[in-house]
């Protein structure tokens, strides 16, 4: 191959304001000359790369100006039919958006997917560690408190006082914490539930989820106000060892008045009781829905500890 004489002029130095730093080569340059070009064609073609600076921008059109960004396109277009395509001349390398994607159902594709990572997004974040840890506490004391009641009807005498006074005081507890928990709730706003889910599913899970508030609440104060009622002025003494006060507005009153809130109370304690039961039975419901037939891992997001999902998946693997 004989060398063209022809000089070639550096090309002028561009406007700062407009152009950043050259960028040089890390690739080995495959550029190829047209038919009877010569080496300064070559040379030319590599001083664009290692001299031209770059404008900011997408770079299209041939394979020159192609590289002009660091990288040989070809690698990625992979097998080329037509000999031409190999060209500088061409426009093979041209960035291109697949015509599929312009579709309707194309576009329908794209918005699912972009729902279904949305959906991915929303179930894997997890509550804070103090709702997690409160929900689960709070959950044990009212198993709790519920096995204790079952066994009122077949104590007597000094066993039966003892489990009473238990009761009262797991009650006094869960209402403390419960009112933590609302605080902490109102303050702190909990994750999103995922957007897949129908209207009337997210109206009751807020609904069951208020629910449980209003149990938690309710239970212990019904049980406080039946207390500072009774007749029998019997003190409440938590854990065997701190006094608990009785309500004073309502431990002043008459003696027939006192009466007639005690058995109010024991009426609305019992039927907040059957409540508790029917919203234990629609959130544990709820929660095997979605982990066994949604297959959302919403489970997951009030899980105690973040390792039992790791350590599901990786059962459910082996």
């Amino acid at each position: 191959m004989t060398r063209s004489s022809t000089s070639i002029r550096p090309p002028a130095e561009p406007s700062r304001a407009r152009t950043r730093a050259p960028l040089r080569a890390r690739a080995p340059l495959r550029a190829r000359t047209r038919e009877g070009g010569g080496d300064s064609q070559e040379y030319q073609a590599v001083q664009t790369i290692t001299q031209t600076p770059v404008t900011p921008g997408l770079v299209r059109g041939t394979r020159t100006e192609a590289l002009e960004i660091g990288f040989d396109p070809s690698a990625f277009m992979g097998p080329r039919d037509k000999p031409e395509d190999d060209d500088l001349g061409t426009d093979a390398y041209a960035v291109r958006r697949p015509p599929a994607l312009d579709t309707a159902a194309g576009k329908r594709t794209i918005a699912a997917m972009t729902q279904a990572a949305s959906d991915t997004a929303s179930a894997e974040r997890r509550y804070a560690a103090v709702a997690i840890g409160l929900h689960w506490l709070i959950a044990a004391l009212i198993a709790t408190n519920i096995w204790l009641a079952w066994g009122f009807e077949d104590l007597k005498g000094l066993a039966k006082f003892n489990q009473m006074q238990l009761h009262k005081s797991v009650g006094i507890t869960v209402l403390i914490l419960s009112l933590g928990r609302l605080g902490w709730r109102l303050t702190h706003r909990p994750p999103p539930l995922p957007a897949h889910m129908p209207r009337w599913e997210k109206f009751a899970a807020h609904a069951v989820h208020w629910g449980f508030y209003v149990i938690m609440v309710g239970l212990p104060i019904t049980g406080w106000i039946m207390v500072s009622a009774s007749p029998s002025n019997i003190p409440t003494l938590l854990y065997q060892t701190i006094p608990w006060p009785h309500l004073e507005f309502v431990h002043a009153l008459p003696m027939g008045d006192r009466k007639g809130i005690d058995e109010a109370m024991e009426e609305t304690h019992e039927l907040l009781g059957k409540l508790t039961y029917v919203l234990i039975v629609l959130h544990v419901a709820a929660a095997l829905k979605h982990q066994f037939w949604n297959k959302d891992g919403l489970i997951w997001r009030m899980a105690p500890f973040a390792a039992l999902k790791a350590k599901a998946k990786l059962s459910g693997e082996s």
